[in-house]
């Protein structure tokens, strides 16, 4: 649990400008650095799965019942517009059909809490089903979750290899483009490189344009569909995620753009006056 929280926490400050990382030596923590929609999940599906035991259905109810809650207890954490819906629904929310990797993301707490390896994959799917009840979702679920139970058992990283391979589960590779930068030909082709042999399916994410950054913009759509095609071409499957919110800046990154900015002047204007980043409340 506290390595899936670090690394959300290490990561956040490049979830959006990941092409600018071309180097292992980078700080670990630093004054962007925070917690995400990611940690926030995990720590949700944790608590479901404990006050579920070992009923499905019950177990089902407990981590709706947790997301939801620990969603109203941190509403700004950068949740994606779709999950967004599902998070503030008035009642009874349905799954949508997610491919993404949030099930993948929010799942490692359920490698500790059985002692199994059948138990693990059910549970990761009860997990997972609730928003990404798309098999590929299911499945990102189950494969992340068999990993880290092998690696808790002390198996070898072929043995995990060997079981994701045995299981045909594919891993979902996000990519983000972002125009000018990472959007060309020569870019898909080096990415399939690196993912050759790999059974995985590319997500592609064009950026949404995002105000207090002006100098980074989405690619043309033909760019986005050349560059799917060139991965088709080299072997390598892959799938275009559709935007929804742009026009309110609510798409995905743009929230959690707009959060942290507030949450920096905050917090700055907060030091001034003597107060302490423990009075921020629950956003910070």
């Amino acid at each position: 649990m506290l390595g899936a929280i670090l690394g959300d926490i290490i990561g956040s400050p490049y979830e959006f400008t990941r092409y600018n990382i071309k180097t292992t030596e980078f700080p670990l923590f630093s004054e962007q650095s925070e917690f995400t929609d990611d940690t926030v999940m995990t720590l949700a599906v944790a608590e479901g799965l404990m006050n579920g035991g070992n009923d499905e259905d019950a177990a089902k109810a407990a981590i709706i019942a947790a997301m939801r809650k620990y969603g109203k207890m941190y509403p700004r954490a950068g949740y994606g517009q779709r999950f967004a819906f599902w998070l503030f629904a008035a009642e009874d929310p349905e799954p949508y059909g997610s491919y993404g990797n949030g099930s993948a993301m929010r799942v490692s707490s359920v490698a500790w809490l059985f002692d199994d390896l059948a138990a693990v994959e059910r549970f990761a799917r009860i997990s997972a089903e609730v928003t990404h009840n798309h098999p590929e979702g299911i499945k990102g679920a189950q494969a992340t979750a068999g990993a880290i139970f092998m690696a808790r058992k002390g198996e070898s990283k072929a043995a995990v290899r060997r079981y994701t391979e045995k299981t045909g589960r594919r891993a979902v590779i996000e990519y983000t483009l972002v125009g000018g930068v990472n959007d060309g030909l020569a870019h898909a082709e080096e990415l399939a490189q690196r993912l050759r042999g790999m059974n995985c399916l590319v997500n592609l994410i064009p950026l949404n344009p995002v105000a207090e950054r002006p100098e980074l913009a989405p690619p043309p759509e033909k760019h986005v569909w050349a560059f799917g095609g060139q991965l088709t071409k080299l072997g390598c499957q892959n799938t275009v995620r559709r935007s929804l919110g742009e026009d309110i800046q609510g798409a995905c990154g743009q929230l959690r753009r707009k959060h942290l900015l507030a949450a920096t002047e905050r917090a700055s204007a907060l030091s001034v006056g003597g107060v302490t980043n423990d009075d921020c409340g629950p956003y910070t």
